[in-house]
């Protein structure tokens, strides 16, 4: 955590950041339309599916290792993904529908809106990333 990035190594941040310089509403409206959803059910239900989300992309859809980080099981996180699907109408199986969904999540980034991470239980850390 903490580490530097240089501009030339954002990679996709560049051009949703030329998108947020120019045109702000078009990234809210991008962020809104792909994790609006989530964000809001997960507000009034106090449940992780953004958490879910960004751990499952984050180890490149490893089902296992996103249910270790997280502490559940992974029939929970295969749940949360079929949810998500349901919420977003966008299918993580799908390649065209997570790189929209991992555009949302650097979108909300961007925004300045916090993605929520994994909170350690007691009696363990988090997984090493």
């Amino acid at each position: 955590m903490g580490d530097v990035v240089t501009f030339e190594e954002t990679g996709t941040y560049k051009l949703l950041f030329q998108i947020f310089a120019d045109r702000p509403e078009e990234l809210a409206g991008f962020y809104d339309q792909t994790l609006g959803p989530l964000v809001r059910y997960d507000e009034q239900y106090q449940t992780e599916l953004v958490t879910t989300l960004a751990t499952y992309l984050e180890f490149d859809c490893n089902l296992a290792a996103t249910a270790s980080t997280l502490f559940t099981h992974r029939h929970t996180v295969r749940y949360r993904l079929d949810r998500i699907a349901e919420l977003c109408g966008l299918d993580i199986g799908r390649t065209d529908d997570r790189e929209k969904l991992s555009l949302g999540l650097k979108a909300m980034r961007l925004l300045g809106r916090k993605v929520p991470t994994p909170i350690a239980k007691e009696g363990g850390g988090r997984a090493k990333r």
